[in-house]
């Protein structure tokens, strides 16, 4: 399922990644694609990775830190920030080609709508593919019923693919974004590249920044993202913002 995939080459050390040629799980590179993972890859995860490995070498974090995995509580955070950092880096959004803006939010929307669709599965494991189907097709129209079968399948099946790929949905990092200025992104990105954090560590975080009116952009009351029942899931345990 992966374009790209990151970790420590174990004969060098050094960090590795790997890109996915794959036409057949229809992995197809554009200029757009690559302007969209560049910065999730090595702005996000190399950058953190790296940033944590120097830390620990001064003694200033736990070698325990070092180990990552990606069932781990870690997950939430790289892709939720990997997805988003076009939107925290002041200009990088607005640099980036239309097709490279396209990339980029057609992989949080369709991190947003499998992360639900993972939810709730865990919560209605009966639930049948043609409500699966009929529900990522309400916001992803093009995808095929292989593909959805497929994720449903890794969602549900696979031991490890189930503990971790609702991670990618982005929603909450797309909110920080929206409503931190940028003083206040530029406070939130030092803090997590300092150190490890949770997805209920780094929600503490942004509550802190924004209760401090210097760190506040975009209108709280106007989220980007609004709760509406057209969008509930078939069963109605679920929703998309």
């Amino acid at each position: 399922y992966w374009y790209v995939w990151a970790d420590t080459n174990p004969q060098t050390g050094g960090f590795r990644f790997r890109q996915n040629f794959s036409a057949d799980a229809r992995k197809f590179w554009t200029q757009g694609k690559a302007e969209e993972l560049g910065p999730h890859e090595l702005a996000v995860h190399a950058a953190r990775m790296a940033t944590r490995r120097k830390r620990i070498e001064k003694g200033q974090l736990s070698k325990v830190f070092g180990i990552t995995k990606v069932h781990g509580p870690e997950a939430v955070v790289e892709e939720g920030l990997g997805l988003t950092i076009s939107y925290f880096v002041p200009g990088l959004y607005e640099k980036l080609s239309l097709e490279g803006k396209f990339q980029v939010d057609a992989s949080i929307l369709r991190g947003m709508v499998y992360g639900n669709l993972h939810v709730e599965l865990a919560n209605n494991p009966s639930l049948s593919l043609e409500d699966a189907i009929g529900y990522v097709r309400r916001y992803i129209p093009w995808e095929s019923k292989e593909q959805i079968e497929k994720e449903k399948r890794d969602r549900t099946e696979d031991p490890l693919l189930s503990t971790y790929r609702f991670a990618y949905n982005a929603l909450k990092f797309l909110n920080y974004a929206h409503t931190l200025n940028d003083a206040g992104k530029k406070n939130f990105l030092r803090e997590v590249y300092q150190k490890p954090y949770t997805g209920d560590q780094v929600e503490n975080l942004y509550r802190e920044l924004i209760s401090e009116p210097r760190f506040r952009g975009g209108d709280l009351n106007d989220s980007i993202y609004k709760t509406d029942n057209s969008t509930q899931l078939p069963s109605g345990n679920y929703f998309v913002s």
